[in-house]
């Protein structure tokens, strides 16, 4: 019984170090073609009336300020934001009568945009470039494989010594019957 309990062991160790080293090669080859930068578009969502001035401004000669809700898209079919890969987009692709940008977080394709003139909401913001990454919920999703895959394999030693020693103990009682 207990060798069969070892053999289960050793056979969901294998398949869990197999798992790890899939993950890993993954992983690995995400990010080395992740960090190609790529050409995507911007669709501006909407604009933020809120936080733009009053006419009165305006007629006083101050520059107006225009707020808007955009999303990344992608003419690639692959490299794009997912559960796996995070967007990040290349500021320095970004036409020059935008002032700030702020994307989400966690490489979320959502951001906003601030432009000191307004912008035509019906047509995309052509030719930004942008890199994936790998999303840190798989770097930890690989360490808790590994910490399983560790505990599996102590466990399969301990219970092995545990084995040969109750073998002996048991060997040496029965000779001393004898």
């Amino acid at each position: 019984m207990p060798t069969k309990f070892n053999r289960i062991i050793k056979i969901i160790s294998i398949v869990l170090i197999s798992l790890i080293a899939v993950f890993l090669i993954t992983t690995i080859t995400l990010n080395i073609l992740g960090a190609k930068e790529r050409v995507g578009y911007l669709e501006v969502i909407t604009p933020n009336l809120e936080t733009q001035e009053d006419f009165d401004e305006v007629y006083l000669g101050v520059n107006r300020e225009y707020e808007y809700g955009i999303r990344i898209n992608y003419y690639d079919k692959v490299f794009r934001n997912s559960d796996i890969l995070g967007v990040y987009i290349n500021e320095n692709s970004l036409p020059d009568y935008v002032i700030s940008f702020n994307q989400e977080g966690g490489g979320s394709p959502f951001g906003k945009i601030v432009s000191n003139i307004e912008i035509d909401t019906s047509k995309p913001i052509e030719d930004i470039t942008y890199i994936v990454k790998v999303k840190s919920h798989i770097y930890i999703y690989i360490i808790i494989l590994l910490i399983v895959i560790v505990c599996l394999i102590l466990l399969r030693v301990l219970i092995y010594k545990r084995i040969k020693m109750f073998k002996y103990v048991i060997l040496k009682a029965l000779k001393s019957k004898i």
